[in-house]
Order: C-alpha cells, then structure tokens, then sequence
C-alpha cells in the first residue's frame, strides 16, 4: 500500500484527541474521529497506524498491539507531538506535500525532514533573519 500523508496527519490528529492519562485508544475510535471517518478505508488506516508505530510517532502496548484486527494505541509519542506540531497550521503542511512531491519523496522521515525545514523557515522569516 503506498503511504498517504493526508492519513497519516489525520491520525497523528485522531490519536491527540483520543489520548488522555488512562486512555487506551483502539483502531475503531480513531475511524470514528472527525478527522478520518468516511475519509479512508479500514485497511488503509490500519496500514498507516502500524506504519507510525514503526517509525516511532505513537506508543502502543508492549502486548496486544492487534486484536481481531483491532489495533491498540496508548499515545503519541514525543516524536509524534513534535511531528504534528509541526504540520499542525494547513499552510505549512501544504507546503510541506508540495515540497516532499516535487523532490519525489513521501517516507515519513522525508515529511519529517521537509517540515522541520518549513517550520524553521518560517520562524527565520519571522524573527526578520535571512
């Protein structure tokens, strides 16, 4: 399956709503958000999910990360909130997807990497810095 940033955004933003202290989030209350109902398939979010498990931008149980394809989600994790903070505001994460689309690169370390430099672009821009 190839790798949607849209989705992904979307569920950095499901599982920030979702989380709180004793919050275990599953796959279904993550399709069920705003942010991703009717928008994605099951299989899609799924694959996405376990994709940012991988890359280390959300923190799953150490135990029974699935269950009958359920999908269990505790957090966040530090990368994650540091990721979303930095695509929260649309027109940077526009310029993010335009960047990462003309170079031909959509990995998360490359939306990573594109939105950092964004995010220190603008703050450039605005201290008046060249």
């Amino acid at each position: 399956m190839k790798l949607n940033p849209d989705c992904i955004r979307d569920i950095l933003f499901s599982v920030e709503e979702l989380a709180g202290p004793n919050n275990l989030i599953n796959s279904t209350n993550i399709m069920n958000t705003k942010f991703i109902q009717n928008k994605y398939s099951e299989d899609e979010v799924l694959y996405h999910i376990k994709q940012l498990d991988w890359a280390g931008y959300i923190v799953t149980p150490n135990k029974n990360k699935t269950i009958d394809n359920i999908y269990f989600v505790n957090d966040l994790s530090p990368a994650g909130h540091e990721f979303i903070a930095d695509i929260r505001n649309d027109t940077n994460w526009n310029k993010v997807k335009t960047i990462s689309k003309n170079i031909g690169s959509e990995t998360l370390k490359s939306l990573k990497t594109i939105a950092e430099g964004v995010i220190s672009s603008t703050i450039k821009s605005s201290l008046g810095l060249p």
